[in-house]
């Protein structure tokens, strides 16, 4: 979930050492490692849709999301949401769209976190952060229409074996980059971990 709050440097560890680069590293790209924070998911360009009646009555008809999406496979799913591949119906373009379930977040008093989530995101522009091109609710759900990132998790490359320096450099300067961006704007986020840090076709990092 994302807040605005303080540095958390153990948790922002626990990624340095997944990248299996020395500490020193920072000193390259100019910020000490007193500097290191979680960072924000997902976001720029957010705009919420209200729904009229229609729209109630056309959402997810067969595989179509509101006559604007056609939802394709599953990529994850969590305890209050499932996040599909979807392809924008006007441009064509792949997107990923997460939907959180209304009723699984109101039982458990979430409902403020996920606005407060939507408000921060809006103040992220990175190239080194997850888009966010549109927000969408119903009765029953809310819809995060995301940048598609298909290269997968970083988790998974490090898991394979050790990353090359150079590479390990890179990703970690981008990395270091969205944080201090995220950092200017007041804004860090609680769940900063390689699972939830992606690389798209280009091999660059994005962090959602």
């Amino acid at each position: 979930m994302c807040l605005k709050l303080e540095s958390s440097f153990a948790e922002f560890g626990k990624v340095v050492a997944s990248f299996g680069l020395p500490l020193d590293i920072l000193d390259e790209t100019g910020h000490s490692t007193q500097f290191c924070a979680q960072m924000h998911c997902a976001c720029r360009n957010t705009r919420e849709h209200i729904m009229s009646k229609h729209d109630f009555e056309m959402e997810n008809k067969g595989n179509m999301l509101m006559q604007k999406y056609e939802i394709g496979k599953l990529l994850g799913q969590g305890t209050f949401a499932k996040v599909h591949h979807a392809r924008d119906l006007k441009t064509g373009m792949s997107v990923a769209i997460k939907m959180i379930d209304k009723e699984k977040v109101f039982k458990v008093g979430m409902m403020d976190q996920i606005k407060r989530e939507i408000s921060v995101m809006r103040l992220i522009r990175h190239p080194n952060v997850v888009e966010l091109y549109e927000v969408m609710a119903t009765k029953t759900k809310i819809y995060f229409v995301m940048e598609y990132v298909k290269g997968g998790e970083l988790f998974n490359k490090v898991a394979k074996g050790k990353l090359k320096e150079d590479v390990a450099r890179k990703y970690f300067q981008q990395l270091i980059s969205a944080v201090d961006y995220c950092h200017s704007r007041g804004v860090s986020h609680r769940d900063l971990k390689p699972e939830n840090l992606l690389l798209d076709e280009n091999e660059n990092l994005k962090g959602f």
